[in-house]
């Protein structure tokens, strides 16, 4: 499973990427500018995305939630790519936290087995689904 993570913290990066099992490859992002770059030039492979909501802006100057943003742009853009949303504040309710590429969220501090385990969890959905006779 390739994982997109993005986050302007590289301690939540290093944590994330030093405590993922073997299945996980980490794709890190330090921002929602270096996402887009990734999911564009060429466009990568990449099964879900990890993205934190509170980061510096890029993609929209005046965006107190910048994460957002890039959900925003990812389904303009037509991106299907799931994304868990990852904020140490509240989620503002409706909007893009209901839209389709959001399948959850987690409060910072996260808890990690918690998250490996519903990556695991997602990852046996994604091979169900795409298996022999899929």
């Amino acid at each position: 499973m390739r994982l997109l993570l993005v986050d302007d913290d590289s301690d939540f990066q290093s944590l994330i990427a030093s405590s993922a099992p073997p299945w996980i490859e980490i794709v890190p992002c330090g921002s929602t500018r270096e996402a887009v770059e990734i999911l564009t030039c060429p466009p990568a492979r990449i099964d879900l995305s990890l993205v934190d909501i509170d980061m510096d802006p890029y993609l929209e100057p005046l965006a107190e939630r910048e994460g957002l943003g890039l959900i925003r742009w990812m389904l303009e853009t037509r991106r299907s790519t799931p994304s868990i949303l990852v904020s140490a504040s509240p989620l503002p309710a409706g909007g893009e936290t209901e839209a389709p590429p959001v399948v959850g969220f987690l409060s910072k501090p996260v808890n990690l087995d918690r998250l490996f385990r519903f990556l695991g969890a997602f990852r046996d959905l994604f091979s169900e689904r795409s298996g022999p006779g899929a």
